[in-house]
């Protein structure tokens, strides 16, 4: 499996990246809803963080195409 780092990743100081690939197959487990640019997490509650997480996975899948 070969990590994938994308210009949208977030600078969270996790130990994990955006997505894995392997044999062409692209894994993506789990995405933090911090907003890639302000580096913070939506003010609102649990509906504004999951759109932001969603909106984070898009451009993941955008950007590996």
């Amino acid at each position: 499996m070969k990590p994938v780092y994308t210009k949208y990743s977030t600078r969270h100081g996790g130990h994990y990246v955006p997505a894995m690939e392997h044999n062409g197959v692209l894994y993506i487990s789990g995405q933090l809803s911090m907003n890639p640019e302000t580096g913070k997490t939506p003010a609102g509650g649990m509906k504004e963080e999951a759109k932001q997480a969603l909106a984070n996975l898009e451009l993941v899948l955008k950007e590996r195409g």
